[in-house]
């Protein structure tokens, strides 16, 4: 993986460039930022994950209920029930977000439980569509860190080529 040195990110290019890479099997862009997230007169520490459909191919089930293409396709967040309910929200209502200096106010576009996200369900997360929170943080074509898996055989070049790129 690539993570950024600082606040403004990775140029998404290098994605792209490693997506082009023949080596390389998957990439998956991610911008992960702490926020504070409140609710109905409550809130929370959270982690603030922006992912696209990309984050299911890396071979893992992490965020695969979070990143289904229903739910990224959304301009909204996706809470944890764990975090709804410590917030006190529900399908529909607004969540807002004190992340990076800025508050952003977003509806909530679904709550999923343990069924959908596994564990997950229990995280003090909150996981937006990848673009969606690019635009919110002021932070077009820019992403915090960036996994790599390698084609079988081909993981010292992919290390080598990261190690390059880093």
């Amino acid at each position: 993986q690539l993570a950024s040195r600082d606040a403004s990110g990775i140029d998404e290019r290098l994605v792209r460039q490693l997506e082009r890479d023949g080596d390389v099997q998957a990439v998956a862009p991610v911008l992960l930022m702490q926020a504070n997230a409140l609710g109905e007169g409550r809130e929370q520490s959270v982690l603030l994950i922006g992912a696209d459909e990309r984050i299911t191919r890396m071979g893992g089930d992490v965020l695969n209920g979070f990143a289904s293409d229903r739910l990224l396709r959304l301009r909204a967040a996706v809470l944890p029930s764990a975090m709804a309910e410590a917030l006190d929200l529900r399908f529909g209502q607004r969540l807002t977000l004190d992340v990076a200096g800025r508050r952003v106010r977003t509806p909530v576009g679904a709550v999923v439980d343990r069924a959908e996200v596994g564990p997950l369900a229990e995280a003090p997360a909150v996981v937006v569509p990848l673009d969606y929170a690019q635009s919110f943080l002021g932070l077009e074509g820019r992403v915090s860190r960036v996994f790599v898996v390698a084609r079988p055989g081909r993981e010292a070049a992919v290390e080598a080529t990261l190690r390059r790129l880093a």
